[in-house]
C-alpha cells in the first residue's frame, strides 16, 4: 500500500513524502531507523504503486525531487550569498590595501596563524550570511 506521510527530525525540521509499505505500523519503524518520528500517514488510493509484486517486508521509497525552497528560503539563500560576496570582496580588498601600502611582510603578519583578532573579525564579519544560507535550508517544500 502506498502512503503519504509527514514527519519530523529530532530538530523539528518535518518532511512529507510517499513511501510503499505493508502497513502503517511498518512505516513508523522504517522512518524511525531513518531517524525520523511519523505524524502522521494516510493510504494514498490514487497514486500508482511501483510494477511488480513487492514481499510484505519490504519498503520501496517513490522518488520525489529533493524539494525547492519556498519565498523565505530563496530570499535568505540570496540574502546569504550577497553577504557573503560582499564581505568577501571588502576583506579582499582590505588585504589588497596593506599588501600595496605596507608591505608583503605586514600582510602575512596579519594573516599569520597566530593572529586569532584576524581570524575571528572575518569569521563575525561573514557570520551573518551564513547563518541566512544554514537558515534557508530550513525552508524546503517538496514538490508534488
Amino acid at each position: 500500500m502506498l502512503f503519504d506521510y509527514t514527519a519530523m527530525d529530532d530538530y523539528g525540521r518535518q518532511i512529507q513524502g510517499r513511501l510503499e509499505a505493508p502497513d502503517e505500523d511498518t512505516l513508523k519503524l522504517f522512518l524511525e531507523e531513518q531517524g525520523y518520528y511519523l505524524l502522521s500517514a494516510r493510504p494514498n488510493y490514487y497514486a500508482h504503486a511501483p510494477a511488480g509484486e513487492l514481499p510484505p517486508d519490504i519498503i520501496v521509497p517513490v522518488p520525489e525531487g529533493r524539494g525547492e525552497l519556498d519565498r523565505k528560503g530563496k530570499i535568505l539563500k540570496w540574502v546569504g550569498l550577497i553577504w557573503i560576496y560582499a564581505t568577501g570582496g571588502l576583506i579582499g580588498i582590505g588585504y589588497l590595501g596593506i599588501l600595496f601600502t605596507k608591505g608583503f611582510w605586514a600582510l602575512a603578519e596579519i594573516l599569520s596563524p597566530f593572529n586569532i583578532s584576524n581570524f575571528a573579525f572575518v569569521i563575525i564579519t561573514l557570520l551573518p550570511g551564513i547563518i541566512c544560507l544554514s537558515l534557508s535550508q530550513r525552508y524546503r517544500r517538496n514538490r508534488h
